[in-house]
């Protein structure tokens, strides 16, 4: 099976400046609210990340209603390789001897690297990694100017939309 690169979503490309005919319809989900509480379930280093982390990728508009299942995963992700690297730092040292004779990291030192790993995939979901980020192209967010460029471009334009 042949497998390309994976495909952007539409706001994606509309942020990095894609032609209108060339992105498809995206479904209609409603914007992220202003504030949310992080879930109950995520321990408080989780809870932190959510409250800061949060009110960034809601002021970009790019994640939608549907996607804070990503950003839970993040925060989660984030507490449990902060914990793993707590944990790092305690060891006495970063290698073990097996019963036989076999020299391997401690447990700690893979788990960081695996929540680590888990961590940037996630972040390259929500737009969280410089180079995620180098592929957007967003502007401030200025409703007037928007409706403005949005009547000349000939976009779905109507003045009674607000």
């Amino acid at each position: 099976m042949i497998r390309g690169p994976k495909p952007k979503p539409p706001s994606v490309k509309k942020l990095a400046g894609m032609r209108k005919s060339r992105i498809p319809n995206e479904p209609a989900i409603p914007d992220l609210a202003a504030t949310a509480l992080p879930p109950e379930f995520l321990d408080e280093v989780a809870k932190a990340k959510w409250r800061e982390v949060y009110p960034l990728l809601q002021a970009s508009g790019v994640l939608k209603a549907t996607d804070t299942d990503v950003l839970e995963a993040y925060c989660y992700a984030y507490a449990k390789f902060r914990q793993a690297d707590n944990l790092l730092k305690k060891a006495p040292t970063l290698v073990f001897k097996t019963p036989n004779g076999s020299i391997q990291p401690v447990p700690f030192a893979t788990m960081v690297r695996q929540w680590q790993e888990q961590l940037l995939r996630l972040g390259v979901e929500l737009g969280l990694t410089p180079s995620a980020r180098g592929r957007l192209n967003v502007e401030p967010v200025d409703k007037k100017r928007d409706a403005l460029l949005s009547f000349l471009r000939g976009d779905d334009y109507s003045p009674h939309k607000e």
